[in-house]
């Protein structure tokens, strides 16, 4: 299961200025994604990145069936059992990528106020949509949820530092919450596209970023550049995520025998 991103609103290298948000995981970039193994491959959204600059950013991939495969609607509806109704945070969420899920919880009581770097507007009265950062949630007050989604976001937001605040802010904002993000050790680097690039020393990496253009990225001009692209994306792994998250069970979602994505749920 994938959903929404967001980091530092640096400008795309290559580009000179930020790109233009585009939803639907919205496909910024404009690239179809391969890499999905299970069902709805061709389903994705891209990154939103969090920072006082906000840019568009290349996504890692959506499984539009994994809300149901990976239990967050069994959440869902033990709220539901509970209170009649559920109040869903999204950190990273667009509208597009919610109604292209409709099938799956449309017939469920539910309310979404999606946080992105921009608002968008909506006329459907179950969404809300608001500008925000992910790492700095202060205008919710604790538990104001009952639960917490988010979608490939927290490898965007930072470095350790920002990773902590970020997690930090949902476990404060919901008593539930279930958060993915792509395996530091799968094998495939979902950014880039290519294997093991992201276990090589770093002045391998902005070698090869200089040499080719890589998944989401254009070729690196200059090695400034291409550290910038690095930077855009920071994986955690296992341990990292239980230290992030250590009041959550974290799942793994597997392929080919390998955890090709983390998922803390509480």
């Amino acid at each position: 299961m994938r959903f929404f991103a967001i980091r530092q609103g640096l400008p795309r290298a290559g580009s000179g200025e930020p790109r233009a948000k585009r939803l639907g995981r919205a496909s910024i970039g404009g690239r179809n994604n391969r890499c999905e193994p299970r069902r709805g491959a061709g389903a994705r959204h891209e990154a939103q990145k969090w920072a006082e600059h906000p840019r568009s950013a290349p996504r890692t991939p959506v499984n539009r069936i994994g809300i149901a495969d990976l239990g967050f609607l069994s959440i869902v509806d033990e709220i539901i059992r509970t209170k009649g109704k559920c109040d869903i945070l999204d950190v990273g969420g667009t509208l597009a990528y919610w109604q292209g899920l409709e099938p799956f919880w449309r017939d469920r009581p539910v309310h979404f106020t999606l946080v992105n770097v921009e608002s968008e507007p909506t006329q459907d009265g179950r969404f809300r949509s608001i500008a925000g950062d992910g790492r700095a949630l202060d205008q919710f007050q604790d538990q104001s949820f009952d639960v917490v989604h988010s979608n490939s976001v927290i490898e965007h937001v930072g470095g350790w530092r920002e990773q902590w605040r970020m997690a930090r802010e949902i476990r404060r904002l919901a008593p539930r919450y279930f958060v993915q993000t792509p395996n530091f050790w799968f094998p495939l680097e979902p950014h880039f596209r290519v294997p093991f690039i992201h276990w090589l020393p770093e002045p391998w990496r902005v070698s090869i970023l200089m040499r080719w253009a890589c998944g989401f990225h254009p070729r690196a001009r200059s090695a400034g550049e291409a550290r910038q692209m690095l930077d855009d994306a920071r994986l955690v792994d296992a341990r990292a995520m239980r230290e992030l998250f250590p009041d959550a069970v974290v799942e793994r979602e597997r392929f080919a025998g390998f955890t090709k994505s983390l998922i803390a749920v509480r």
